[in-house]
């Protein structure tokens, strides 16, 4: 280098001295400097630099970069070229004007700047017949990305060839292009190819042609090469980018690498990179597989701090997770979360919930959840039912599991494997060999078995001690090409240790570890367990110090066996074991698992060797307890636990607390559950809004609503967060006791507090509203109900139409039935028992009588409720015939009427002053097999009463009243009917035999008139007003 001439800059410089250039002559543009008085300086690059410019930079060489007018002319007429025949072209003609003005770095950009291969091709030929022309890379680089491009991977490779024949070494730009062209026309195998030979030859692609190969081999499910291509990335020590850590997470997620994954993401946080929601939400799901539940709640909880609203998909994941953990509580609440924050559950919502109901045991629980995704419409795809017939099989309800299964195959639901295997399962637990044979051959013939298929049949050979068969299975197993896994060998090594075949399930885990298995804890504990019973007990000894770490079911055997041999010999130095800490983990986790089979015994025992331990009773296992004790009806056993868990040190958790209150209701100890709520605050547990919530529901079932009340008002005033779970109970509490007053003034406390009503409560207020007679706040309630996202429901429609038919507004009645259908939902028979009521009411009969033929026809035939309701309608409005003819038309759809309906028959014929018929009615009872009974013939004779004939209905009721139990009202009824008659020594002596029974006669008791059907009539309904807001 001469002196005074300035070295090249480096390439990081060049780029920077570029940069910095052009934001000067921008600046200058912009004040108004003339162009020709603008600096003009070159910078000084090497070839090297000059060649990582080009590939480093695309964005600069583009059509709107100011350019030298000969360099800008030619680049345009080499392009215009690409609208003639290739034959017609003569690059010298066309470059002719050009060929003075263009130096070698000009031809480059000449080059680069074409669209066409075809005119990149032609030029390039023209370009090396060129003085300024010397074989350079960045020429062959230049068109080697042109190229590829164009997808033409055969011109690309010759002029590869032709780069080495002119003694051009490729470098890393030239080789990244060939590897980008590779994968983006899915040549991956060559792909592959060419890549080692550039690492062969010592050249290291960039990370942007890294990402290129990595995301081509991920959308080819290529993962195994593109975790190859990853290592060599890091091992160069590129950078990766976002989206290059998110495919490599998912890959490994997806290749079982979960700890992988785990550190993976791990090194994407500390490189600076924000996850999104769904790299959030693939880890906590992998950290939950792992069982590492408390670094996925610190990770959930990392997300929310972060910005990232959980979605739907992130709630399931953590509902699954606390499911997993056992901490059903947690899943409760992120549940609620889930719900205050607006996301609507969806089927696989629905699927979880059930799933975690049946792990903790809660069955019912997950029984109401099914009813409720069948009112929602939510049925749609197999793997609900299959959830719910597993946890039906999990509580022993077998049969219902099996009208699941009915269910689908109605629907044409059966098509998955898994399906056919959870009904094989089903079918094995109940122990029926036949029809478990029958879906075993049925998946043969469909190519649909597998080693789970196989497992089942050979777990109900085994429970049958069907050795042969198991083993006959076997051979067919291995002849279809199943290879048996550790289950079925677990199975055999079961099957052969309660056949007392020993030698043989001995050689099966030979066998096994010959196929390179490793048999697992239960495989071992299984043999233990015989080596035990037959006396082998050096064996046993050995397999147990076997274990690493041993389970809950190996310490019970081991505590088994060693109550066998205690007088005889020390084999297991089982107090040493039970003071270390592992030993209460794995007492509680037997605990909780046999707590959650519903095995009382088995789970007593083990409580009793956890507090002989000196162990603390974890939170999951005491609440799975009480509940055991509460669904057995031992409720003291309950209580018992309960206060031995009552510790100054370490209270019980409000988990505890809250199942035990819930128990104590339950079992209507209501002064027990009050009483452990006093010693909840006495310990320091803040109550909450579940507590409340239960405690409100108990206070109101018993009338006592003033300390509902209270309590609601004390949680409001100590910062409860009461929910809006706990004001629909308070409110549903206080309606189904009748106090309407009560209930009011809850959603009142709810305005005041600003919490957002739900779906339930506008439901809860339709219905409140009806029995107050408002309909206009009810027409308000569901209103805001139907216009909100989650839009009224089948509930919320039947209690709008039994509003309208009780206010007598049948037309609007209809009108919302109409738009009901309109919107899909299908009517069931309360919906159409409350618009039929509604006509009735009105008197339209025949429109009645109309909608009974429309229930028929729509697959919903009328019941006895129904017609009862009918019949109600007629004697009201003075049609006894049309009464009587629907016992008839009863019989003939092939109901049977009860005594309710010729209650209503008898009371019809009366209210028209037609005794005769009444009497006829009343007598038929014997004829139709019923027999005469209390409620009609109290009607009969007060019917009588009603009409002035005393005579006739005291004689009624003397020859009738030796058939009955007499009671209050009937006798007061007998007292005025010989009033009536003047037969004032009958009545003295009736007076006599009432006061005898304990009961008080009044001059003029009232008789009112019995509730006509289970149909509660609102016919006490203040006017109606159109008046009235939900906000007053």
């Amino acid at each position: 280098m001469r002196r005074g001439e300035r070295p090249p800059l480096s390439d990081d410089g060049a780029r920077r001295v570029i940069k910095e250039r052009e934001s000067y002559e921008r600046a200058l543009r912009k004040s108004g400097v003339p162009a020709e008085n603008m600096p003009r300086k070159w910078i000084s690059r090497t070839p090297e630099q000059m060649k990582q410019y080009l590939s480093d930079n695309k964005w600069q060489w583009r059509w709107k970069r100011r350019y030298t007018r000969p360099v800008e002319a030619a680049i345009a007429a080499v392009r215009q070229t690409s609208s003639l025949p290739p034959e017609d072209v003569d690059m010298r003609q066309v470059m002719k004007p050009f060929v003075k003005d263009l130096g070698f770095r000009d031809m480059c950009i000449v080059l680069k700047e074409q669209r066409g291969w075809r005119q990149a091709r032609e030029f390039f030929e023209w370009m090396k017949l060129q003085i300024p022309y010397s074989p350079s890379v960045i020429a062959y680089t230049t068109l080697l990305g042109i190229y590829g491009q164009a997808g033409k991977l055969t011109l690309a490779e010759e002029t590869l060839s032709e780069m080495l024949d002119a003694g051009v070494e490729p470098d890393e730009v030239a080789g990244g292009c060939m590897l980008e062209a590779y994968a983006r026309w899915e040549r991956y195998d060559t792909l592959l190819e060419f890549y080692e030979a550039m690492r062969q030859r010592g050249l290291v692609p960039s990370a942007h042609v890294y990402r290129t190969m990595i995301v081509t081999l991920y959308k080819a499910e290529r993962h195994s090469d593109a975790l190859m291509l990853w290592e060599d990335l890091l091992v160069e020590k590129l950078e990766p980018n976002f989206v290059l850590y998110a495919i490599i997470i998912h890959i490994l997620n997806k290749e079982g690498r979960t700890e992988d994954a785990v550190h993976t993401f791990k090194d994407m946080r500390a490189a600076g990179h924000l996850p999104d929601e769904l790299l959030y939400n693939t880890i906590i799901c992998a950290l939950g597989k792992l069982g590492r539940y408390q670094e996925s709640e610190a990770l959930y909880l990392d997300m929310k701090k972060q910005g990232i609203v959980p979605s739907k998909f992130t709630y399931t994941i953590m509902i699954n997770v606390w499911s997993k953990a056992g901490r059903f509580a947690s899943a409760a609440e992120t549940l609620a979360e889930m719900q205050r924050s607006g996301c609507i559950a969806d089927e696989v919502v629905y699927c979880s919930i059930i799933n975690m109901y049946g792990k903790a045991g809660l069955y019912e629980e997950a029984e109401k959840i099914f009813k409720e995704m069948d009112t929602l419409g939510l049925l749609s795809h197999e793997k609900s039912y299959t959830s719910m017939a597993k946890v039906r099989a999990e509580a022993g309800r077998h049969a219902e599991a099996l009208k699941l299964f009915d269910v689908m195959a109605e629907k044409g639901l059966l098509t998955t494997r898994m399906t056919w295997n959870t009904l094989l399962h089903c079918f094995v637990r109940i122990g029926d060999v036949e029809q478990a044979t029958k879906v075993y051959n049925d998946m043969v013939e469909a190519g649909s078995a597998n080693v789970v298929t196989y497992g089942n049949m050979i777990n109900l050979y085994s429970k049958f001690q069907m050795v042969e068969d198991a083993e006959n299975l076997l051979a067919e197993m291995r002849e279809s090409g199943v290879k048996p896994d550790e289950y079925i060998y677990g199975s055999f090594v079961k099957l052969y240790c309660n056949s007392d075949m020993i030698d043989k399930a001995t050689m099966v885990v030979q066998e096994m570890k010959d196929d390179g298995l490793v048999p697992d804890q239960i495989i071992k504990t299984n043999l233990m367990q015989a080596y035990g019973r037959v006396g082998r007990y050096d064996e046993a000894e050995e397999l147990f110090w076997s274990l690493q770490d041993p389970g809950a079911v190996a310490v019970s055997s081991v505590l088994s066996i060693q109550e066998s041999v205690c007088n005889e010999r020390e084999m297991f130095p089982l107090g040493q074991a039970l003071q270390s800490p592992i030993d209460t983990q794995i007492l509680n986790q037997l605990l909780i698992k046999r707590a959650e089979a519903g095995e009382l015994r088995e789970a007593e025992l083990l409580l009793d060797k956890l507090v002989e331990a000196g162990g603390c009773i974890v939170d999951t296992a005491a609440v799975l307890m009480i509940n055991l004790y509460g669904r057995r009806g031992l409720f003291q056993k309950a209580k018992s636990l309960f206060n031995s868990l009552q510790k100054k040190d370490h209270p019980p958790s409000l988990y505890v607390y809250n199942t035990m209150i819930k128990l104590c209701a339950v079992c209507k100890e209501l002064e027990e559950a009050i009483f452990v709520f006093d010693r909840m605050e006495e310990n320091g547990r803040m109550f909450d809004a579940v507590t409340v919530s239960i405690l409100v529901h108990a206070y109101t079932k018993e009338g006592r609503f003033k300390d509902a009340a209270g309590l609601m008002k004390r949680a409001k005033k100590v910062g409860v967060a009461m929910d809006t779970v706990a004001y629909n109970t308070s409110l549903k509490a206080n309606l189904k006791s009748g106090n309407l007053k009560g209930a009011l003034e809850v959603y009142g406390e709810m305005q005041e507090a600003d919490i957002e009503p739900s779906a339930k409560t506008y439901t809860i207020l339709i219905s409140l509203f009806s029995k107050l007679g408002d309909l206009g706040r009810a027409v308000q309630a569901f209103e805001v109900l139907n216009s909100s996202e989650v839009g009224a429901d089948e509930i919320a429609y039947s209690q709008m139409i039994h509003c309208y038919g009780c206010a007598g507004r049948p037309k609007e009645a209809a009108d919302l039935f109409q738009e009901m259908e309109t919107k899909g939902f299908k009517p069931n028979e309360v919906i159409y028992n409350n618009l039929l009521d509604a006509f009735a009411r009105a008197g339209l009969f025949a429109e009645a009588r109309l909608l009974l033929s429309d229930m028929r026809r729509k697959g919903c035939p009328p019941s006895s409720v129904t017609y009862l309701l009918l019949m109600s309608a007629y004697g009201s409005k003075g049609k006894p015939a049309d009464a009587e003819s629907l016992l008839h038309l009863m019989q003939d759809r092939g109901l049977y009427p009860d005594c309710r309906h010729y209650n209503e028959v008898i009371r019809a014929y009366g209210n028209v002053g037609k005794l005769s018929d009444a009497c006829r009615i009343f007598y038929e009872l014997k004829t139709v097999g019923i027999g005469l009974e209390l409620g009609c013939f109290r009607t009969l004779v007060k019917i009588h009463l009603d009409h002035g004939q005393f005579e006739q209905g005291w004689q009624i009721y003397k020859d009738l009243s030796q058939s009955f139990t007499v009671d209050q009202n009937l006798y007061g009824i007998a007292v005025e009917l010989c009033i009536g008659a003047g037969r004032r020594t009958e009545a003295d002596q009736l007076k006599v035999e009432l006061k005898g029974k304990g009961f008080s006669y009044r001059d003029k008791p009232p008789f009112p008139r019995p509730v006509p059907s289970i149909w509660k009539r609102s016919d006490h309904l203040a006017p109606v007003t159109d008046t009235g807001s939900l906000s007053n």
